[in-house]
């Protein structure tokens, strides 16, 4: 259903930009290995449209050793492989709303590498798993990455502070200091980008 109506968009799209072929052919590919393509109510056409990625050079091979019509010049093509350049937007999701969430329903803290159980403990300049015992030097990494995905790619001290569960902001300087992130502001209303950095 996802793919006949991105499929319905593209046409409608091509036909607004003067194209008015229609793209006849189109595949679902799959790229995970571990999924599972498994038809509904007999629905054995599925097969048809539903491939595995490693199926895919097989089948371009064999379209075009089947088709001989052309549906684009050479010169729509390039106008359309512009059009379709110029057209692009990153997409950039606010991902807690789009799950109908937001950043209270999340757990916080650094998760443990080994068990991913949470939160870890700082302690002597290492992480230490509270239900596993392992230990980490590194594994605020994570932490800071999904913060920067799911709540905020700036961070203050004291927030990072309430999110890694630790209560030093001593210890919170020197971890943020050592990811080299670029900041704002004067040292006690610093805001650091957690997009940059090493």
């Amino acid at each position: 259903m996802q793919v006949n109506h991105q499929r319905f968009q593209f046409v409608n799209w091509l036909q607004q930009h003067k194209f008015n072929n229609k793209i006849p052919i189109y595949f679902v590919v799959i790229v995970n290995e571990n999924s599972k393509i498994e038809p509904r109510n007999n629905e054995d056409s599925i097969a048809d449209k539903v491939i595995r990625d490693t199926k895919l050079l097989d089948i371009v091979i064999s379209l075009h050793n089947n088709h001989n019509k052309a549906f684009f010049t050479k010169k729509e093509l390039q106008r359309l492989q512009n059009l379709l350049i110029d057209s692009h937007i990153l997409s950039d999701p606010e991902i807690l709303t789009l799950l109908n969430l937001n950043s209270e329903d999340l757990l916080t803290g650094v998760i443990c590498p080994e068990c991913t159980q949470l939160p870890m403990k700082r302690v002597h300049g290492k992480w230490i798993c509270l239900v596993c015992k392992a230990t980490s030097k590194n594994a605020h990494l994570q932490a800071l990455h999904d913060y920067a995905l799911l709540i905020n790619p700036t961070i203050t001290n004291k927030e990072l502070r309430k999110y890694l569960h630790i209560d030093s902001e001593a210890v919170v300087n020197y971890i943020l200091k050592a990811m080299n992130f670029d900041f704002t502001g004067n040292t006690k209303g610093r805001v650091y980008n957690l997009t940059s950095g090493t």
